[in-house]
């Protein structure tokens, strides 16, 4: 994912929001994009109570 693809998803619906966090293969976490700031994307990972900065090439949109 790219900076501008998390600012666009985040201008859609919550369900446009969700991604994939994936650093390693087989290791994956779900969450929502809260802010995209600098070079980050805010994401507030399912379970957690605050959003973390994560690089957004370690992200892609979850599937619907």
């Amino acid at each position: 994912m790219t900076l501008d693809e998390a600012r666009a998803a985040l201008q859609g619906d919550d369900a446009a929001a969700r991604v994939v966090y994936a650093p390693r293969p087989g290791e994956t976490q779900e969450g929502v994009i809260t802010e995209v700031r600098g070079y980050f994307v805010f994401v507030r990972y399912d379970g957690d109570d605050f959003s973390k900065a994560t690089r957004p090439e370690d992200l892609s949109l979850a599937d619907g």
